[in-house]
C-alpha cells in the first residue's frame, strides 16, 4: 500500500513539474515566450509594375543600364539568390538555395520585404534625392551611379560564390570645394519570414559592438535599442541561419548598432542595421564604406572564416561551448553511418557511456539510501518528540554507513551542462533540418505517425511515436532499476 501511495506521489509530482515548467520559464525567461507578431511580414512580394532580369541575360563584361522607373534585377550564385530592387539599391529577398525546404525542396527564403518597408542595404537618406544616372551588371554583381548635388555616390552588390556572403560597398566622392559631412543608416536585417511559434522562440536580433552585446527575442525591440561602442555586427538569428551585416572598413568610431519594429498599414517588420558615424569628405575627395552581409547557416567555421567576427551572433558561454563540441561529435559518426537518424542515436549512446560512472554513483547512492530507509523511519518514529536528537542520529547513521544523502544529486548535477548542450545541438543543428530516419522525414520537427482529421485537446492534429516510446522505456528503466517499486 505504501507503494502504490508513493507511485501515486511520484506521478502528481511528475504532471505538476509539466504544467508548471512553462510557466517558470516564461516568467525568467520571457524572450523566448515573446509573441512575434510584430516581426511577421507579407507571405510573398509582389512588386508592382517591375521587370524582372534574369540571370541568364547577364554579361561578363559591365553592362550599363539607363535607369528606367522601377526594376527589379536577380543575382545567383551557388549559394545564393538575391532579388534587387531599383533605383533604390535595396535586396527585397534573399534565398539560400543550397538549404532547401524539408516540405517542399524549394531554396529557404530568409528574409521577403514588403514595399511596405525598406530594404536591406537601404541607405536611410543619403541617396534620397539624388538621381540615379546608370546601372552596370556583371555577373553576380551590379552597381548603382547617382549624383546627389555635388556628390557622386554608387553602391555595389556583388555575391560570393563559395560562401553565404553578399559583399556591399557605398562610394561617395564629393566634387565640391568644401568639406562634407555625412551620418546614415544601412539596414542589415529586416523582412523576416513568418515562422512557427517554434521557430520563432529562436529568433534573436544581435546588435555586438567592441564593448557591449545585446542578444534577445525579436519582441524586445518594440522599443528602438542602440548599442553604442565600435560596431561590431547587427542583425537577426534565427533557428537555423543567421541574416548578419559586419562593416569591414570606412565606419566611424562614433557609430553604433540599432533595432527596432516598425509598424506600417497595419503590417510590422524588424530593421536591424548600423549606423555609419560622421563621416567627413573633404574638397575632391573620396570615401568607401565596405560591409559584408552573412546569409548562411549558423556555422561557426563558415562564420569565422568570413574573419569578420559574425560568429559573435551564435553567443557565448560554456553551454555553446559543450554544444560545438556535441555538434562536432555528431558530424564525424555522421561520416561512419551516413544517418543523421543514426548518428544521433550514436552521439546519444556516446554522452550515455562517457557519464556512466556518474550514473553508476548516483544509482549506488540511491540503492544504498533505499537500504537505510527502514532503519530512518524507526529512528523518526522514536525521536519523533525530540528534532535535534532525530537529525543526530540520523547523520551519525550515514557517517555509520559512509552513505552521503545528497549523493544521488550530485552526479546529476554534473550531467546537467552536458543534457542543455545536447538539447541545444537537437534543437538548431540545421544539419537534422530535413534529414529523415525511419518513418520520419525530418528529424528536426515532430515524428507525427499518425495525423488526425480533426485536433484533440492536449494531443493536437497528430501522433507522434516517440514520445510515447519514451514513456514506455521510461517505465521499463524503472522496473529493472528498482524493480518492485511499480507493483
Amino acid at each position: 500500500m505504501r507503494k502504490d501511495n508513493n507511485f501515486l506521489l511520484a506521478m502528481v509530482i511528475t504532471m505538476l513539474i509539466v504544467f508548471t515548467y512553462p510557466v517558470i520559464m516564461k516568467q525568467f525567461f520571457p524572450q523566448y515566450f515573446s509573441v512575434q507578431k510584430q516581426a511577421e511580414v507579407a507571405e510573398e512580394i509582389i512588386l508592382p509594375e517591375t521587370q524582372v532580369v534574369n540571370k541568364s541575360e547577364f554579361i561578363r563584361e559591365a553592362a550599363i543600364v539607363m535607369p528606367s522607373s522601377k526594376k527589379t534585377y536577380i543575382l545567383e550564385s551557388r549559394r545564393l539568390r538575391v532579388l534587387v530592387s531599383g533605383p533604390e539599391a535595396e535586396i527585397r529577398k534573399i534565398e539560400i538555395s543550397d538549404f532547401p525546404e524539408p516540405e517542399s525542396d524549394a531554396p529557404t527564403v530568409i528574409m521577403d520585404a514588403d514595399n511596405t518597408f525598406n530594404g536591406v542595404f537601404c541607405d536611410g537618406g543619403l541617396s534620397q534625392g539624388a538621381t540615379l544616372q546608370h546601372v552596370a551588371e556583371k555577373e553576380q554583381e551590379i552597381n548603382f551611379y547617382y549624383k546627389k548635388g555635388d556628390l557622386q555616390i554608387s553602391k555595389q552588390i556583388k555575391l560570393r560564390e563559395e560562401q553565404h556572403a553578399i559583399d556591399l560597398v557605398v562610394s561617395i566622392k564629393n566634387d565640391s570645394a568644401e568639406t562634407a559631412l555625412l551620418r546614415y543608416d544601412i539596414t542589415g536585417a529586416t523582412g523576416l519570414i513568418k515562422t512557427a511559434d517554434m521557430e520563432s522562440r529562436y529568433s534573436n536580433a544581435v546588435l555586438i559592438s567592441n564593448d557591449k552585446s545585446f542578444i534577445k527575442g525579436i519582441g524586445s525591440l518594440r522599443e528602438k535599442k542602440i548599442v553604442e561602442g565600435v560596431v561590431g555586427i547587427s542583425g537577426v538569428r534565427l533557428r537555423y541561419f543567421s541574416l548578419i551585416l559586419a562593416p569591414v572598413s570606412g565606419i566611424s568610431e562614433e557609430g553604433y548598432c540599432f533595432g527596432q519594429l516598425i509598424s506600417k498599414n497595419n503590417n510590422s517588420t524588424v530593421e536591424v542595421g548600423i549606423n555609419t558615424g560622421e563621416l567627413i569628405i573633404p574638397a575632391n575627395s573620396s570615401a568607401e564604406q565596405k560591409y559584408v552581409l552573412y546569409a548562411g547557416p549558423n556555422d561557426v567555421n563558415e562564420m569565422t572564416a568570413l574573419g569578420v567576427g559574425i560568429e559573435r551572433a551564435r553567443g557565448k558561454g560554456i553551454f555553446l561551448a559543450f554544444s560545438d563540441l556535441l555538434l562536432f561529435l555528431l558530424r564525424l559518426i555522421y561520416k561512419i553511418f551516413k544517418n543523421y537518424g543514426l548518428a544521433v542515436i550514436g552521439l546519444s549512446l556516446f554522452i550515455n557511456v562517457f557519464l556512466s560512472p556518474l550514473t553508476f554513483k548516483s544509482l549506488k547512492s540511491i540503492k544504498e539510501m533505499q537500504e537505510l530507509q527502514p532503519i530512518i523511519e524507526d529512528i523518526r518514529a522514536k525521536y519523533k518528540d525530540d528534532p535535534q536528537r532525530l537529525n543526530k542520529e540520523i547523520m551519525e547513521l550515514y557517517k555509520k554507513h559512509k552513505v552521503n544523502p545528497a549523493g544521488g544529486c550530485l552526479p546529476m548535477l554534473f550531467q546537467m551542462p552536458v543534457f542543455f548542450s545536447l538539447y541545444g545541438v537537437l534543437m538548431q543543428a540545421h544539419e537534422l533540418r530535413g534529414a529523415s530516419f525511419l518513418w520520419m522525414k525530418n528529424l528536426a520537427a515532430p515524428d507525427s505517425f499518425l495525423t488526425l482529421s480533426a485536433k484533440i485537446p492536449f494531443i493536437g492534429s497528430s501522433i507522434n511515436l516517440l514520445p510515447i516510446l519514451m514513456i514506455v522505456l521510461t517505465f521499463v528503466q524503472q522496473a529493472i532499476t528498482n524493480p518492485g517499486q511499480l507493483v
